[in-house]
């Protein structure tokens, strides 16, 4: 199913996030998957440059395996043109329904970057939904639903535009950067509103797992946390981070359209966050 259909179905959709494997195996990450059946509406491949299993062979596997809805993340750093291509008929053959396109930061320097960035990615998804290939008419075409990523609470302004270019390429849905700040993110979403703009966003969360935690996010990530959040996690581990999350979650409920989950490792801190965030009983 699209995020788009899951979200005119429900109130409030989950997503979550799960990186790929790092070795041959897919016992694992399969077994994290069927704990999550049934908690969340679609489970994130992720693409990071560690070299990994790739993201849409193993959203294809966890699909079929583990019955549930992916996303699997689509990166300017790892694709030619022409490997993007059979990629993404490939993974429309195999029933995957949903990408979410990102440029995809490297250190290294062997990088292609063929498209140079998210915008022209999304389009190259685009184009192929309606048959076309550079320009030539194909016969079939595939229709995938096209998310893309927004950090609302850093510079908005920088934010809206790019916000605005995502939409006029051709996505259908924004993830967002974890948010610490639920009153910018509220700010934010009066702006899009105001824009006119019919875009369902999900609200990043992402429990921290240290103090040390946010400084990465500030430093690396450009995602700024409110300074109260930054004391309560002096000398506290992830179970204080999910207490925050859980926090942010009841502040944006009726806000967001949902939230997407970023775990940081911990499959058990996605069911605790999705059984409050739908409001699911907790069986005794």
């Amino acid at each position: 199913m699209k995020v788009t259909e899951m979200l005119k179905k429900k109130d409030f959709v989950v997503t979550a996030e799960i990186d790929p494997p790092l070795e041959p195996s897919l016992g694992k990450i399969t077994d994290d998957a069927k704990k999550l059946c049934g908690k969340i509406d679609a489970l994130n491949i992720s693409e990071r440059k560690t070299l990994r299993m790739n993201s849409i062979l193993t959203a294809a596997h966890l699909k079929e395996k583990a019955k549930i809805e992916t996303i699997f993340h689509l990166t300017c750093r790892d694709w030619t043109r022409r490997g993007a291509f059979g990629l993404l008929l490939s993974a429309w053959a195999m029933g995957l329904k949903n990408t979410l396109v990102v440029y995809g930061d490297s250190d290294e320097t062997d990088n292609i970057y063929d498209f140079k960035s998210s915008f022209s990615l999304i389009k190259f998804v685009k184009s192929m939904n309606e048959g076309i290939y550079e320009k030539e008419k194909r016969l079939g075409h595939t229709d995938f639903c096209i998310g893309a990523g927004i950090n609302p609470c850093a510079n908005q302004n920088e934010e809206m535009d790019k916000l605005l270019k995502s939409v006029d390429s051709g996505v259908s849905f924004i993830q967002t950067q974890p948010v610490y700040y639920p009153d910018r993110f509220i700010g934010f979403l009066d702006r899009v509103n105001e824009q006119g703009l019919k875009i369902p966003i999900l609200a990043g969360i992402m429990p921290l797992k240290s103090e040390k935690s946010s400084a990465f996010l500030e430093a690396k990530l450009g995602v700024p946390v409110r300074d109260d959040i930054k004391k309560r996690m002096k000398g506290k581990d992830q179970s204080e981070g999910i207490a925050i999350a859980s926090e942010i979650i009841e502040e944006l409920r009726e806000e967001a359209d949902g939230i997407h989950i970023y775990p940081m490792g911990n499959v058990n801190a996605i069911s605790s966050l999705a059984t409050l965030a739908k409001k699911i009983p907790v069986e005794n």
